[in-house]
């Protein structure tokens, strides 16, 4: 992958913030201090033009959504909702990091993008549990039909201790 041109690609769609400077398996380029990085805005931001962005065809969009649909690594966005619900997702980790960036596609809901990254984790699984969690609140809040209903997810998050 031409790292120029996914960096126009992601200008295109306005997906800010996902800086895409080598290959997965780069070594020379992060050996030379080159790193991939992205924020959640950025991620969102190309989950959904993945969904509907007008640059889109129709049968690249359906495309791209199955490639990510066909996601070995499930064990944060997926694993926090009922069994059977289609995610089209993009997982990523590397030591103290996991993310996953998510099209969800309820059944007689609409979609929704959801986009969680984590950072700090000395053991990836209990960041992946947390993913999970906060998934399984997001889509509980998704389904409700109160629209006074209010999320908290305040409990999950761990307290962090300022110095």
């Amino acid at each position: 992958a031409d790292p120029v041109k996914i960096a126009e690609t992601m200008k295109q769609i306005d997906a800010f913030g996902v800086f895409v400077l080598r290959g997965v398996e780069d070594i020379k380029a992060y050996e030379a201090g080159l790193s991939n990085r992205t924020t959640a805005g950025g991620m969102m931001n190309m989950m959904t033009a993945v969904y509907r962005s007008n640059r889109v065809a129709d049968t690249s969009r359906q495309e791209m959504i199955d490639i990510l649909a066909a996601q070995h690594f499930n064990d944060m966005i997926p694993k926090g909702l009922p069994d059977g619900i289609k995610v089209a997702h993009k997982t990523g980790s590397i030591t103290r990091i996991a993310h996953d960036a998510a099209i969800v596609f309820p059944p007689n809901a609409d979609p929704y993008v959801l986009v969680i990254l984590t950072s700090g984790y000395d053991d990836n699984t209990e960041a992946q549990a947390l993913g999970a969690r906060i998934s399984e609140r997001i889509y509980a809040y998704h389904m409700n039909t109160d629209p006074n209903k209010i999320i908290d997810i305040s409990d999950l998050v761990p307290k962090i201790e300022v110095k």
